[in-house]
């Protein structure tokens, strides 16, 4: 485990441009086995703890909104290239079959549904990239206060939007910080 995880969550700790994150006890670099016994744990602990909660929630909150969204978008790109198709196979009756349309049409219509097939997949992607991160993040944390035997609860509650500003209040209760 990387021990400037347990320094990120500590007051002690400082930037130094040459070494990165030191402590400011002792201007170094963390040099402790599995824990410090120094760590101190008040404000910047609780703000990270509720920053990493609350981006690992929000993006939790959006699975259901990002997946309708890519199989909508993607069903609109199936229904462009079955109009199409039917496009090119009604032409196909009326004309002859070397004509220029008949090739031209589906071929157009294959192209456009490119755009919003494009949008759900990218959209898709970023969320599973995003999601990706936070849960790394909050796995990261949690794994990091194991060692201390924190133990932790967070209630979220989101308000309701006006003028897309949400109010989110976080009740964050923890057990065992030194």
């Amino acid at each position: 485990m990387e021990l400037t995880r347990h320094c990120d969550l500590c007051e002690h700790k400082k930037s130094d441009f040459k070494l990165g994150l030191v402590c400011s006890l002792t201007s170094r670099k963390p040099a402790f086995n599995k824990t410090c016994s120094k760590i101190l744990l008040r404000d910047n602990f609780e703000e990270k703890l509720k920053q990493i909660n609350l981006e690992y929630d929000q993006l939790n909150r959006k699975r259901l909104l990002t997946y309708s969204y890519t199989v909508g978008y993607i069903l609109i790109g199936f229904i462009i290239i079955a109009t199409g198709y039917l496009i090119a196979y009604h032409i196909n009756d009326v004309a002859n079959k070397t004509s220029v349309r008949f090739y031209t049409y589906p071929l157009t219509f294959i192209a456009i549904s490119f755009a919003p097939m494009g949008m759900a997949i990218s959209t898709l992607i970023n969320y599973l990239q995003h999601i990706k991160v936070a849960k790394s993040k909050k796995e990261d944390l949690d794994s990091v206060l194991e060692l201390y035997n924190i133990k932790y609860a967070i209630d979220i509650d989101y308000q309701t939007e006006f003028h897309g500003t949400q109010e989110v209040y976080i009740d964050l209760k923890v057990q065992g910080v030194r």
